[in-house]
């Protein structure tokens, strides 16, 4: 549990590097990461323990962008 605690308040030092992709306006990428969002929650929603349900939302909105052609 502690470690659990640990890494979730350190998350929130971690700076990510935005998602570039050329020729796509600012707001075609604020689509593509809400229907990546979107597409996290779904696959996500039977995950109870919040820490695991984190992990796998990232790992999967990171992956649907990258489908999409976008890069860090």
């Amino acid at each position: 549990m502690r470690i659990a605690l640990l890494a979730i308040m350190l998350s929130g030092c971690v700076v990510t590097q935005p998602w570039v992709k050329p020729d796509v306006s600012a707001d075609q990428m604020q689509q593509d990461k809400r229907e990546c969002a979107f597409e996290a929650r779904k696959a996500t929603a039977a995950i109870i323990n919040p820490f695991d349900k984190g992990w796998e939302m990232a790992s999967i909105e990171r992956q649907c962008m990258e489908v999409r052609g976008y890069r860090r």
